[in-house]
């Protein structure tokens, strides 16, 4: 029952998008953040769908610019339990070639869930050749455990229309991961959609395909 909720959701909200013709920024699916947050006086939603073998995860994350920084509530449901975080996270350094941010993340206890921080730093170098890369280092505190995390991504132009992400990321001991991301622009300046495949380098038969979606409006 939770599955059929949250997949109707997942569509309706992709088809009301797609006809209110609303601004996209952000990119989902993702697991390597950028250096850059939500414009001023403008909040942004996230919203995407992961499907692995027989589960899957919707993750809805709404968040706003307020001042110099971006709070956001990610809510999350996987493989039939559901969870929410908060979110802040703040730029540094930003010259337009190279950016530098700050975030953390923090879920709080939920049912058998323990709590969980999570400390990153992003760094953007916005122009190499054409390809934006995005480089990650974190630390995850988890169950009284500090866990290093790390993400690396290049975002290539296809077209005017298409880019195409190339990432390999570390969220956890025995779990690194390469996942290529497709950007789609459906409506010019207004609405972007994504398409994804990844897959576990350790385990040969763990490999999973998404899609997804991000809308910015002015709030302010």
């Amino acid at each position: 029952m939770h599955s059929f909720v949250f997949t109707t959701l997942f569509y309706a909200v992709l088809l009301f998008l797609t006809f209110s013709g609303c601004m996209a920024y952000a990119l989902p699916l993702m697991n390597t953040d950028d250096a850059g947050i939500v414009e001023d006086k403008h909040c942004q939603l996230e919203l995407h769908q992961v499907y692995q073998k027989k589960a899957q995860q919707v993750l809805f994350s709404p968040a706003c610019n307020i001042g110099t920084v971006e709070v956001s509530v990610p809510l999350a449901y996987d493989d039939g339990s559901q969870s929410y975080a908060f979110q802040l996270k703040r730029p540094f350094y930003d010259n337009g070639h190279v950016g530098v941010a700050g975030s953390v993340f923090y879920q709080p206890v939920q049912s058998d869930r323990p709590d969980e921080w999570q400390f990153n730093l992003p760094v953007s170098v916005y122009d190499i050749h054409g390809v934006q890369v995005d480089a990650n280092l974190g630390l995850k505190h988890l169950h009284d455990d500090d866990q290093v995390t790390w993400a690396l991504a290049g975002t290539l132009p296809l077209s005017a229309a298409h880019h195409f992400s190339l990432e390999v990321y570390k969220t956890a001991p025995g779990h690194t991961a390469v996942q290529s991301v497709l950007h789609i622009q459906v409506i010019p300046e207004k609405l972007n959609l994504y398409a994804a495949y990844g897959r576990e380098l350790q385990a040969d038969t763990s490999s999973w395909v998404g899609m997804g979606l991000s809308w910015t409006t002015a709030v302010f």
